[in-house]
């Protein structure tokens, strides 16, 4: 016999009440333990990032073409995403006033 534990109360459960006791807490701690287990492999990665970031940082201080180049990476990045957000925003507006009339 099974007994689940409510706040100050052990209730023994039977048969077809257990499987459902057991089935809901295997769907409650299968999407926790993923987003756990993702959890982790994000912040190892962040940490990952963190480094490369780090020695590419020390590499363009060492040598200023290297630095001059990646400046203009992110220059060319910045003015792409300007791009890209204004032609959404257009493209939005458009979509709003032709639904709307």
């Amino acid at each position: 016999m099974c007994r689940v534990k409510f706040a100050l109360k052990t209730i023994p459960l039977k048969g077809s009440v257990r499987r459902e006791v057991n089935l809901c807490t295997s769907l409650f701690f299968s999407p926790c333990s993923i987003a756990m287990a993702t959890k982790e492999n994000m912040t190892s990665q962040r940490g990952l990032l963190k480094s490369i970031h780090s020695r590419v940082n020390t590499l363009a201080n060492r040598f200023p073409a290297i630095n001059n180049l990646i400046q203009r990476i992110n220059l060319r990045k910045r003015r792409d995403s300007l791009i890209l957000g204004a032609v959404i925003g257009v493209c939005t507006i458009l979509l709003l006033l032709y639904a709307f009339h």
